[in-house]
């Protein structure tokens, strides 16, 4: 069974993903998605919600932290879209969720997986675990 933070971290991405590539308002994107699963638990939907708008409005920021973390040869375009936007909300939820980073970072890793393949998972680990590092996140989060 999925537990429903993970579920709801899924459709995050997946709004997040469609969001980005219809260029829909964040308001049409979700209201879109509550139709498209309308038999879904209320609160898994509105976590998926906070996760979306939280990384919606964090996207300069988290995008240039992940600017910072990538290859000096690459550019932040260079990484896929699916991968771009699993980062911004591992990112958004490092800093301004309530679960534990581990949590977090896991759900991320296994959606990486499950989107692309080893490769992904691991990219998306390696910027996290670094975000994680950098900012001492294991602390803010564990006493929540």
């Amino acid at each position: 069974m999925v537990r429903k933070r993970t579920k709801g971290r899924d459709y995050a991405v997946q709004m997040l993903y469609s969001s980005t590539v219809t260029e829909n308002t964040p308001e049409e994107t979700k209201s879109s998605f509550r139709l498209e699963y309308e038999k879904e638990l209320p609160e898994i939907l509105d976590f998926a919600d906070k996760l979306f708008d939280t990384a919606y409005k964090n996207k300069e920021k988290d995008e240039t932290l992940i600017s910072e973390f990538i290859a000096k040869n690459w550019t932040i375009d260079r990484i896929g879209l699916l991968e771009r936007c699993i980062l911004r909300l591992g990112i958004s939820e490092l800093f301004e969720g309530d679960a534990p980073y581990y949590a977090v970072i896991d759900d991320y890793v296994t959606l990486a997986k499950s989107y692309g393949d080893e490769k992904s998972a691991s990219f998306v680990n390696g910027i996290l675990e670094n975000v994680k590092n950098k900012f001492s996140l294991e602390m803010n989060n564990d006493s929540k």
